[in-house]
């Protein structure tokens, strides 16, 4: 894994400009060396051009694989790859559901996803 790191850090640093500061990329970094978060490469002619770092979650009644990164370019030729990919990843893992946070933006490109929303707000 480090030496996919400077491929998809820049990616990963945009990717929390819209998390909420709720992660650092350091603690990324960290969660993928020890296994506790997963990092998938997006390949074109064996050229990177997007990265998706997931995270099993484990709920009261169902354990889910969540894309909670997920940036780079020319989403509409590798998403449904991805999420076929990490469905079976999930259910080899005991997960019932996949779940992925990001931008409005995504729900165009999420065809056949039920679609949640959540709010937050910085406590002062």
């Amino acid at each position: 894994m480090p030496a996919y790191w400077p491929i998809v850090e820049g990616w990963v640093e945009s990717a929390l400009e819209h998390a909420d500061d709720l992660y650092s990329k350091e603690y990324i970094f960290a969660s993928l060396m020890n296994r506790d978060m997963q990092l998938w490469l997006i390949l074109k002619d064996d050229k990177p051009i997007a990265c998706c770092v997931s995270k099993i979650n484990v709920y009261p009644i169902a354990k889910t694989i969540c894309a909670f990164i997920v940036a780079g370019s020319d989403s509409d030729s590798w998403i449904d790859e991805l999420t076929d990919t990490l469905s079976k990843f999930g259910k080899e893992n005991g997960c019932s559901v996949i779940e992925a946070h990001g931008r409005m933006g995504w729900k165009k490109k999420l065809n056949g996803w039920k679609t949640t929303v959540n709010y937050s707000k910085e406590i002062q």
